[in-house]
């Protein structure tokens, strides 16, 4: 291995929807062991700037994320994406990052339309791993804030996975090839996630395969 990537330490996993393995990973963006590794990104940090992972990652590609942002190449604008393929710089083979907009003006329901949107890019580029590491945090979100996201993140996925079936049984898409889908978080919270997502698909209504 080469780089600024490190291993994740674990990966927790608390079950299965419509076949798609799901599991917290103690990892950031750099260090994500999947296919598609996705994250997020304001237009701005609330504070100094960046911090831990997503300070991790601009650090990973040589400060070039945020210069990218500084340049208006990728401002971070809602639901706006850029696609990199880094090499050796991160764990996966590709690297998804969506905007989020003005952290001042987030809500949890953003969290939503960009799970939904990463489930969909995962599918169509024939990944069979995909990860995410939000970086809600590390851009300077209030804890109690940034947690509030963490259903929507979930519905996000679920209804992602259901729609790529429905769209294949319709003859729409090919069926989907997505098998993993990891939801990144820090050592201290990992435990705490795997147990709120699990109870989470515990109440799923939509039966998993």
């Amino acid at each position: 291995m080469t780089g600024n990537v490190t291993p994740a330490a674990r990966r927790i996993g608390f079950g299965k929807y419509r076949g798609v393995a799901l599991d917290v990973g103690v990892w950031d963006a750099v260090g994500a062991d999947v296919d598609l590794s996705c994250a997020c990104m304001f237009t701005h940090e609330i504070g100094p700037g960046p911090t831990g992972g997503l300070e991790h990652l601009d650090g990973a590609l040589s400060g070039a994320l945020l210069k990218l942002r500084r340049d208006g190449i990728f401002r971070g604008d809602s639901m706006e994406t850029l696609m990199l393929t880094p090499g050796s710089l991160i764990q996966g083979q590709a690297l998804l990052i969506v905007g989020l907009g003005d952290p001042e003006a987030w809500n949890a329901s953003m969290m939503y339309r960009v799970k939904r949107y990463m489930i969909a890019e995962a599918n169509s580029r024939g990944v069979t791993s995909a990860g995410i590491a939000p970086s809600l945090l590390e851009s300077g979100m209030p804890a109690g804030l940034a947690g509030s996201g963490s259903e929507a993140m979930f519905d996000g996925v679920v209804t992602g996975i259901d729609a790529a079936y429905h769209l294949a049984e319709m003859g729409l898409a090919s069926p989907p090839s997505l098998a993993a889908w990891t939801f990144g978080a820090g050592a201290e919270h990992a435990d705490e996630a795997a147990e709120y997502f699990r109870h989470c698909l515990s109440s799923v209504t939509v039966a998993p395969n």
